[in-house]
């Protein structure tokens, strides 16, 4: 029996400039996790959404939800991500070998584009990082 990877996604804004209260009042969504990090020397705050779907579901379930809940607010969203850096993160966690492959429709990535966000997929393979994953643009 093929069992269905695990999956999950996060849509992240980030910057060195970001106010995390100015995003959650602008967008009117309550973020699920928001925090300001040093890295290199230098700090960035970032402001998360997570699908919150179980990690069973496909990963275009998880893209379609957060997608959903940027629907209403889209335009502001767009305006935003010209000031900061948004990123869609995808976890993919492959638990048959039978069953590698990343399959997305074309209405989500051209939403996806359309958002104007970076996407970032990150493969495992039972547990173990597999690669560097899949950057687009």
């Amino acid at each position: 029996m093929l069992k269905n990877p695990k999956s999950s996604a996060f849509l992240i804004l980030s910057s060195s400039n970001l106010d995390s209260k100015e995003i959650t009042n602008l967008l009117n969504i309550q973020p699920d996790f928001f925090n300001t990090i040093e890295e290199n020397g230098t700090t960035k705050t970032v402001w998360q959404l997570n699908s919150n779907l179980p990690p069973d579901d496909d990963i275009e379930s998880h893209i379609v939800a957060l997608l959903k809940k940027i629907a209403p607010v889209r335009t502001e969203f767009k305006d935003l991500n010209e000031k900061h850096i948004a990123t869609l993160y995808c976890s993919i966690e492959y638990s048959d070998e039978s069953k590698k492959s990343l399959h997305l429709s074309s209405r989500s990535l051209t939403l996806i584009g359309n958002l104007g966000v970076d996407m970032e997929v990150t493969q495992w393979d039972n547990h173990k990082l597999s690669g560097a994953g899949i950057s687009i643009i």
